[in-house]
């Protein structure tokens, strides 16, 4: 989690203190608004990544400045990243400097834990362009472009639950390797789900990730028999790190 002693940094703009904390009743110690700042920019993002809320598409936008990410996907609805862009306006130093530090701290903390890459999974519905499987190898190809912050997992069968929303044979799990410089944080960090395992990937031009339909999958054989070497060192190594947090 983020240090309380460099909440003050984080949020230098009273302004920006004021928009993320909400109702933290006026008065409040500083270090209790900074504090509910941070929270509740967590809880926004643990609710939607974007879509068509302005405060998390401002995020993103802050995250794409902030980390040069000028080809990552903008999907959202244009009214939408129009008032973000507003509230951007208004935001950008603070916004940027919370991604910076979260970053920041999940490096440190990736380094201490020795891992130089992430290898996570994540569920989409729908066809995303996967190269034609069988049934000998149901793992093909597939090139994706990421937003400039998104949701992966490092447990396969959360990846699986996402994709289950879709309810039909077009649901499928990509898998990747990530360089530890691309992860933006994990449950530890700030941005993350600890019961989803998650981790925050910061978005690029395009990649070729591996990928199969579910249904694929499930024809060949176990599905976690394919995605083992995914999971093993990535969920031993955060639940080390949560079970050391919340003790």
């Amino acid at each position: 989690m983020l240090a309380k002693g460099k909440m003050s940094e984080y949020f230098e703009l009273n302004d920006f203190i004021k928009y993320a904390a909400g109702d933290v009743a006026p008065g409040s110690a500083d270090l209790k608004v900074h504090e509910e700042a941070a929270r509740q920019l967590i809880r926004q993002w643990e609710g939607t990544s974007g879509d068509s809320n302005p405060r998390s598409i401002m995020m993103q936008l802050a995250a794409k400045k902030e980390f040069g990410l000028k080809s990552t996907s903008i999907w959202w609805k244009p009214g939408k990243v129009e008032e973000a862009t507003k509230l951007l306006e208004t935001h950008e130093k603070p916004a940027r400097m919370f991604l910076r530090e979260m970053y920041n701290d999940t490096q440190e903390h990736l380094a201490k834990q020795g891992l130089k890459t992430v290898r996570l999974s994540r569920g989409y519905r729908g066809d995303i362009g996967i190269s034609p499987s069988n049934n000998t190898n149901p793992i093909g190809k597939a090139n994706i472009k990421l937003q400039p912050m998104t949701s992966f997992s490092a447990s396969v069968d959360v990846a699986m639950s996402f994709s289950r929303m879709a309810g039909n044979d077009n649901r499928a799990i990509l898998f990747s390797e990530f360089p530890a410089s691309r992860i933006l944080s994990c449950p530890v960090t700030g941005y993350g789900c600890k019961k989803e395992f998650e981790y925050v990937v910061l978005g690029a031009k395009s990649e070729t990730m591996l990928g199969s339909f579910i249904p694929d999958l499930k024809r060949a054989g176990n599905v976690r028999s394919w995605s083992k070497i995914f999971t093993k060192d990535v969920e031993s190594g955060i639940m080390n790190a949560i079970s050391k947090v919340t003790k």
